[in-house]
């Protein structure tokens, strides 16, 4: 049996070249990591807690949507998201926007941002943006979202309060770029990771804070009667 050796040989070559475009085409995909920082607000006050966004190879990203949830560990009052962006204030906003290290930056529109409190429920919070053209992730953090807080209590704290804010495994989640057809993956780690929220309670003045001002008062009181004696015995002997 004979063989077209000149025949085989632009097969074989052939399908090398099949395999090498393939395999240069194919953008193979890394994992997101997202990363909830702590953050520490003062009883009854407004704050904010910032999530980066890194991935454990490289990415692209034109397009990200998320939700995060709030979670009560220890204390009284309560930890809330602000309102939705646009809402009357205290309200989300579109600051990171204008931060260097925004994950968008700096082709960012901001109509295409938005941060919604999923009402009824305070605790629960959705947003996305997206941008044209991608950009690409590596291991370097970026802002992903700056997420907006406020405390509420009905009586001063006299206690610390602790809360946790996460990345809530939800189906809204989603990270899109131009290059692939599915979503980029996200890492498991990124739905354990959280950030703690310490709430501490209102500065009360020490009583001996009270005890010093009693004191200031009364050396107060005491200069302004003598001066007072004073102008009066003057006016007496003229």
């Amino acid at each position: 049996m004979s063989f077209n050796k000149p025949l085989i040989r632009n097969l074989v070559a052939s399908l090398c070249t099949l395999t090498f475009c393939v395999c240069t085409s194919t953008h193979c995909q890394a994992e997101l990591i997202i990363d909830v920082q702590d953050a520490s607000l003062t009883s009854g006050s407004l704050g904010f807690v910032d999530v980066f966004i890194r991935s454990d190879g490289t990415d692209f990203l034109n397009s990200a949507s998320y939700v995060f949830q709030i979670q009560k560990i220890s204390g009284d009052g309560s930890l809330e998201f602000q309102a939705s962006t646009g809402a009357p204030s205290p309200s989300q906003s579109n600051s990171e926007q204008s931060l260097s290290n925004y994950v968008f930056f700096p082709v960012t529109v901001s109509v295409n941002y938005l941060v919604n409190r999923l009402d009824p429920d305070l605790t629960r919070a959705a947003g996305g943006d997206f941008i044209t053209p991608d950009v690409m992730l590596n291991s370097i953090d970026r802002l992903l979202v700056r997420l907006e807080l406020q405390h509420t209590t009905p009586t001063p704290l006299t206690s610390f309060s602790e809360y946790r804010v996460f990345f809530a495994n939800d189906p809204v989640n989603e990270f899109l770029n131009s290059i692939d057809v599915d979503p980029v993956g996200i890492n498991a780690a990124s739905f354990s990771n959280f950030g703690t929220i310490t709430i501490s309670p209102t500065a009360v003045p020490e009583p001996s804070s009270f005890a010093l001002v009693g004191c200031i008062s009364a050396v107060g009181f005491i200069v302004r009667n003598r001066f007072n004696k004073q102008s009066r015995s003057r006016g007496t002997n003229t």
